[in-house]
């Protein structure tokens, strides 16, 4: 039996409680209980790193990002913009001359339980963030494992800011003239 309780990545206001609906039919449970007066609001999908809760709209692409070489491809992979909730960064290649690339193992993660009691994730997709001039950067927390809470971009006037929310390990910023994005489908054993 899973229960979750998590920050709700549409809004960092209050916590989301996740039960599945199998659990929600055995023990009887009444929403009212958990309403949002109380500093939880509820949600009938798990967050994961390309899930949102309930009660939020599916990010559209937005014009910002649509500029950006390959953004309509990862909006049509998951059919809405990801938030990153929980991906994990498998490399980050700087370069002084040339492009820089950061890239990321992202998934779906779906309300539907395997044999051994685990949330099934789908639509696994390594997320190459192809980085060009670097103009600024501020990264910390290196670790063996890098898990970001999100992941945000943002058009500027001399190009694009990536945001890494911390979860563990790096976190940070990275500014750069272009921003372009591959994506390569890929397995949950492709993610180390």
């Amino acid at each position: 039996m899973r229960v979750f309780i998590t920050t709700n990545s549409c809004s960092l206001a209050s916590p989301v409680i996740y039960l599945p609906d199998s659990l929600r039919t055995a023990i009887g449970w009444d929403r009212s209980i958990w309403s949002n007066s109380q500093g939880f609001s509820y949600s009938s999908r798990p967050c994961g790193a390309a899930e949102i809760t309930a009660g939020a709209a599916l990010v559209p692409l937005t014009d910002e990002l649509n500029v950006i070489v390959g953004a309509q491809d990862l909006h049509d992979w998951f059919g809405y913009w990801p938030r990153f909730h929980d991906a994990e960064i498998v490399s980050l290649h700087l370069n002084r001359r040339g492009p820089s690339s950061l890239l990321i193992h992202t998934w779906e993660m779906t309300n539907k339980v395997d044999e051994r009691g685990f949330y099934v994730l789908e639509k696994h997709v390594l997320v190459e963030f192809v980085l060009e001039d670097i103009l600024e950067l501020e990264l910390g927390g290196f670790s063996n494992q890098n898990v970001v809470f999100g992941l945000d971009l943002k058009k500027k006037d001399a190009g694009f800011v990536c945001t890494l929310d911390p979860c563990y390990g790096l976190a940070g910023t990275i500014e750069a003239e272009k921003i372009s994005i591959r994506l390569k489908p890929s397995k949950h054993s492709d993610r180390v």
